[in-house]
């Protein structure tokens, strides 16, 4: 993730389009009339987000949560894998090498955070969606008391943040740094992450790099088409088959992503359809390493992947260390 990330701010979790269960017949999904009603409320509400206020556990400020950047905290854990092109050990190491505190941005539920206090450094979690960190001190309250006793939950937008902490490493994993659409929230982000970093600190994050052979795959004709990108078995017997179509504006460099989630029951009927809407940034190494110096980074190295080797292919994921000296 968020994919950090700017969320949700006391509404419901999803749009649903229809919760009747439905079965699909020859490729079609039978429903009442009522179900064009509620999808021509959807797309009004994605065409015309409203903006929800959210008041941070760590400050007396506002943060303006955008609700085009959604989450459910179920169905993101089930269809995010474990570990992501190999990140979460990569960034288990980090923090055992760094000794802590850590502070990672775009906690979400924990999928990086509870590895990191299991191995006995402590790691603050922030995020603006409260929804996502409370699912994540539910899986906090399984682990022992040493472990939870590490983790500090902060609900905070990346670009805003105020903590009395200062950290030895701070983190941004699975491309939350893109949850920054403009060039003015990334360089709050790093502002705020450079004053909040030891003076021997390291800002470590991953984002993808813009692939043309992606884009090209949708652009054009292609714009917006829907492709199925994967179903993911439920424990009780269920699946749930994701679909994504995505559309680049290459002037504004953002990528305007719209993610459907088909649940179906185990009989095979169709229990609940989800529409969400996400937009990220997507910034090329060059992007990354004027950001970086503008905001008083000495040192950056970029990545082609978690394993260290260099940049080298389209589809690389670019993996950053940034050093103020």
């Amino acid at each position: 993730m968020a994919p950090a990330q700017q969320r949700r701010g006391g509404r419901r979790d999803t749009t649903t389009i229809s919760k009747r269960p439905q079965r699909c017949h020859g490729g079609t999904l039978r429903g009442d009339p009522s179900d064009h009603e509620a999808i021509d409320e959807l797309f009004a509400t994605l065409l015309n987000p409203p903006v929800y206020i959210i008041m941070s556990d760590a400050g007396d400020h506002a943060a303006r949560v955008r609700k085009d950047i959604v989450y459910n905290a179920e169905l993101y854990d089930a269809v995010i894998p474990g570990s992501f092109r190999g990140d979460v050990e990569w960034y288990r190491a980090r923090a055992r090498r760094s000794g802590g505190p850590v502070l990672e941005l775009g906690a979400g539920t924990g999928r990086i955070t509870l590895g990191i206090a299991a191995d006995g450094i402590a790691i603050h979690a922030l995020d603006t969606d409260p929804a996502m960190l409370d699912s994540l001190r539910q899986k906090l309250a399984g682990h022992a008391p040493e472990v939870r006793e590490r983790v500090a939950v902060v609900v905070d937008d990346m670009r805003t943040f105020t903590l009395a902490e200062r950290f030895a490493l701070i983190i941004a994993p699975f491309r939350a740094f893109l949850h920054n659409l403009t060039e003015q929230d990334q360089r709050a982000c790093l502002d705020r992450v450079r004053e909040h970093l030891r003076p021997d600190g390291c800002f470590a994050f991953n984002v993808f790099h813009p692939s043309l052979e992606f884009m090209a795959h949708h652009a054009g004709a292609l714009e917006g088409v829907w492709r199925r990108t994967g179903t993911f078995r439920r424990g009780e017997g269920g699946y749930i088959v994701r679909s994504e179509s995505n559309r680049y504006d290459t002037v504004r460099q953002v990528v305007d992503s719209h993610h459907r989630y088909d649940e179906y029951g185990s009989n095979g009927d169709l229990t609940r359809t989800s529409l969400h809407r996400l937009q990220l940034a997507y910034l090329y190494p060059r992007d990354l390493r004027r950001l970086l110096h503008d905001a008083g980074f000495q040192a950056v190295q970029i990545a082609g992947g978690f394993d260290g080797r260099p940049f080298q292919h389209d589809t690389d994921e670019l993996v950053i260390e940034a050093t103020l000296r």
